[in-house]
């Protein structure tokens, strides 16, 4: 967990470290897969919360995990084992 830091903004790097390690392997490879995975530009309503502007913001679907990020910063994810 630890080491996936720097791709989390800072303020809710702690909320996520335990789970990060559940983002399977193959992540790289789901994410750029147009038929596994969906981006839009949205920040989940989890933007204003952090004073983070929701210009630069999206959102990864793939399977049952959803990862949120605004500045190339993680921001929010959920059930990242589930990412197929």
């Amino acid at each position: 967990g630890a080491s996936a830091q720097g791709s989390f903004n800072p303020a809710v790097f702690a909320n996520y470290q335990s789970i990060v390690c559940q983002v399977p392997s193959e992540a790289a490879a789901i994410a750029s897969d147009g038929n596994r995975s969906q981006i839009t530009m949205s920040d989940d309503g989890r933007a204003a919360a952090l004073g983070l502007p929701t210009a630069d913001c999206f959102t990864l679907t793939a399977g049952q995990a959803k990862f949120v990020a605004c500045g190339g910063l993680l921001i929010h994810i959920e059930n990242p084992g589930q990412m197929q």
